[in-house]
């Protein structure tokens, strides 16, 4: 391992939280990734092509990958050889053992693991709402597979209004309320809008 790769290894502190990797990922407009615990059946393969794709695509993703359709994400992301990806802890990262199939993800400076929190080591509803405020401070582009309209991920929604983020929902029927609402649709034909030139393929 070169020292480079040493270094990435070596728990070190950013933004009155802490970090293991290549912080330079945070400097890549990378895109938050979140969708709701509850997800229609048939949007969950809709769902992981458009991540696969968007990861193959070169754009960074990020999130806290906690709801069982982001875990599912979490493992499509990093299924890509190439893919560049931000892991976002609601626990604190001396409690968080990296497993070995990260290891080389990190020191390579493919995988960013951050948490606000230090010795923490049972997550809560308060420390995942901690951890997305922190992720907000910089993360300026949100994607929500799924939005359901009664649950609480609507409120880190809210939030992300009121910091002027850019939000994207995936473009499907079961999120058309949300497309009514101003969210902007993404999917498969619009991915260019989260790449670095946000211009439309030719033809």
């Amino acid at each position: 391992m070169n020292q480079a790769g040493y270094n990435n290894m070596i728990r070190r502190e950013f933004d009155s939280g802490y970090f293991l990797g290549d912080l330079s990922l945070t400097e890549q407009n990378p895109v938050a990734i979140y969708s709701s615990r509850e997800v229609p059946a048939d949007m969950v393969l809709t769902a992981e092509s458009f991540v696969k794709e968007l990861a193959r695509s070169g754009v960074v993703l990020a999130g806290g990958w906690h709801s069982p359709l982001e875990r599912r994400l979490w493992r499509s992301a990093l299924s890509g050889e190439s893919s560049q990806v931000i892991y976002y802890l609601a626990k604190g990262i001396d409690t968080f053992r990296v497993p070995a199939s990260y290891r080389e993800r990190i020191s390579s400076g493919r995988l960013l693991i951050l948490s606000p929190f230090l010795n923490e080591c049972r997550i809560s509803r308060e420390l995942v709402d901690r951890r997305d405020q922190w992720l907000l401070r910089h993360i300026g582009r949100v994607v929500f597979c799924f939005l359901d309209e009664q649950g609480s991920l609507v409120r880190f929604m809210e939030q992300c209004r009121k910091w002027n983020k850019e939000i994207f929902i995936l473009e499907h029927d079961r999120n058309e309320h949300w497309i009514s609402e101003g969210l902007i649709p993404i999917g498969m034909d619009t991915l260019y809008l989260l790449q670095d030139t946000p211009n439309p393929p030719a033809g």
